[in-house]
């Protein structure tokens, strides 16, 4: 008996699952989506991604990746909530755009979404809607196992792993300095939005650092500082704004990786190729 051989390219089964959530959002959470924007957004994702992409193309690649602009459409439809439907336009728009001119060492940095949505949230008439999710266990459950089929073959558990941990580290924490009740650590992580975070966004092959110590450390950098800018600062929004203020930490992670693996390359060691930048 022979199997159904799945797809190899995980983006595949990403696009599936933010699907399935996009029509559970729409149909049972009452998400209030301007229904062009439904075809207004991955349109204008692909044709950003189609003519940008000449700028950023490695070389012998000639298909833009459209793949990850239907990803970035889905996830903007996710997370912006706007009463105009060209504010999801403008959002995916510049989101896809910043792949190809915000860029350093021949790789994007910025994730493509939370640059997206932020940009939307702080300029446009238009808002992050963190609390849509509620505290539905059963969604959390679906977006975890989707997540996992997802991260499973994207190879960025750690990443995600990592960030639940430091969320968990950085609440007990809020817990023990703050005096918070304890309960306040289960119902942190009953929140869909917490799961759609650590499974979609922080986990992007593209935009987190080559070597598997330095997305560790970034997934629990992002973590402590998304609670404390909540705690100090009463931050909305707080895990989008932590992972758009530790980009810049990603090209700097991969140089120094880089570098302290130089001397093993030197030798044989071909561990350096897999931190080598990702074209996009």
């Amino acid at each position: 008996m022979r199997f159904v051989e799945l797809p190899k390219d995980p983006r595949l089964f990403q696009i599936a699952v933010l699907g399935s959530l996009l029509l559970y959002g729409v149909l049972e959470l009452s998400f209030t989506l301007p229904p062009i924007a439904l075809l207004a957004t991955p349109l204008f994702a692909c044709v950003v991604e189609r003519l940008t992409f000449r700028f950023r193309a490695p070389p012998g690649k000639s298909r833009p990746p459209y793949e990850s602009s239907i990803i970035a459409s889905l996830s903007t439809m996710l997370l912006l909530r706007s009463t105009e439907a060209w504010v999801y336009a403008v959002s995916v728009s510049f989101a896809v755009a910043t792949k190809a001119f915000i860029r350093v060492r021949g790789r994007h940095f910025l994730n493509p979404t939370n640059a997206g949505v932020l940009f939307a949230a702080s300029f446009l008439p238009g808002w992050v809607a963190s609390g849509q999710w509620g505290h539905n266990l059963v969604l959390v459950f679906a977006l975890l196992s989707g997540g996992l089929l997802v991260l499973s073959r994207a190879g960025r558990l750690d990443s995600a792993f990592a960030f639940l941990l430091g969320l968990v580290a950085a609440q007990l924490t809020r817990i023990w300095v703050f005096g918070y009740r304890p309960a306040t650590l289960t119902h942190l992580f009953e929140n869909g939005a917490v799961w759609l975070f650590a499974l979609y966004m922080i986990t992007d092959p593209r935009t987190t650092p080559s070597a598997r110590s330095a997305r560790v450390v970034h997934a629990i950098f992002v973590a402590f500082l998304a609670l404390g800018m909540v705690q100090f600062f009463y931050k909305r929004d707080a895990i989008l704004w932590a992972l758009l203020m530790s980009a810049p930490l990603i090209p700097i992670f991969d140089f120094v990786t880089q570098k302290l693996a130089e001397p093993s390359s030197s030798k044989g060691d071909s561990s350096n190729a897999s931190s080598a930048p990702v074209h996009a």
